[in-house]
């Protein structure tokens, strides 16, 4: 039997980042009713943060080293949805995080080695800067509305960032006939609230959403023999 290739890896690779943010989910879900402790919460927003990483890294490996016929949609699909989840994940367990007392001790500690958790902090602050998770460009493709919306609202809409700097980071991810539905808004508190509503108002459309998803799913190009890689690729672009 021949090797796997660094493509068929990758592809294993999704499915065991797909049970581990289950996993995630399932603990996150479960503590209203088996409280976790600290030590355990500090290694599920560890994991969150590696899921990240991993998941921008197998998805660049799949890009990579695709055959020529891959069709790469569904691979796509499945990164903006992990990424989005990891995110998720990862707001909720430090949410958690932040319902803990910090002890007397704890903040003992934490005065002997403010170097060392400033740096800590700052790390893994910067794993979840734009850059690092590559968030979506938009350009008013309605089919990528939903995904757009929910990446940029649990990164920066929810964020402790000023309007100012939300306005900012939006701007920057608007392109062709997205970005004109706020070009002419200048950088302002106020003017952060009228772009996000014009945003809304333009694409949250489910109608429309729903007759461009109906749309493509049977437009589907037909699969070019009845191959496993070109059968998987029609239900993966189906789902």
């Amino acid at each position: 039997m021949a090797p796997a290739t660094a493509f068929e890896k990758a592809e294993g690779e999704v499915h065991i980042l797909k049970a581990d943010l289950t996993l995630l989910e399932d603990k996150l879900s479960s503590h209203s009713t088996t409280p976790l402790l600290e030590p355990e919460v500090d290694h599920y927003i560890g994991m969150a943060t590696q899921s990240l990483i991993t998941i921008k890294d197998n998805f660049r490996t799949l890009q990579l080293h695709a055959p020529k016929s891959t069709d790469l949609t569904g691979y796509t699909v499945d990164y903006s949805t992990m990424t989005s989840h990891a995110i998720r994940l990862h707001a909720g367990f430090h949410g958690i995080k932040a319902t803990f007392p910090v002890s007397s001790s704890s903040s003992t500690s934490s005065t002997r080695a403010t170097s060392a958790t400033t740096t800590t902090t700052a790390a893994s602050s910067h794993t979840l800067k734009l850059p690092t998770l590559d968030l979506p460009k938009f350009s008013g493709n309605l089919q990528e509305w939903v995904t757009f919306r929910d990446m940029f609202k649990n990164t920066i809409h929810n964020s402790s960032l000023s309007k100012v700097e939300k306005l900012t980071q939006l701007k920057t991810l608007l392109t062709g006939e997205a970005s004109r539905q706020v070009r002419s808004l200048i950088l302002s508190d106020a003017n952060y609230d009228i772009a996000w509503t014009n945003l809304q108002n333009r694409y949250e459309n489910n109608r429309e959403l729903l007759f461009s998803l109906r749309k493509r799913l049977m437009t589907q190009p037909p699969i070019q023999g009845a191959t496993a890689s070109a059968i998987r690729a029609l239900i993966d672009n189906t789902k």
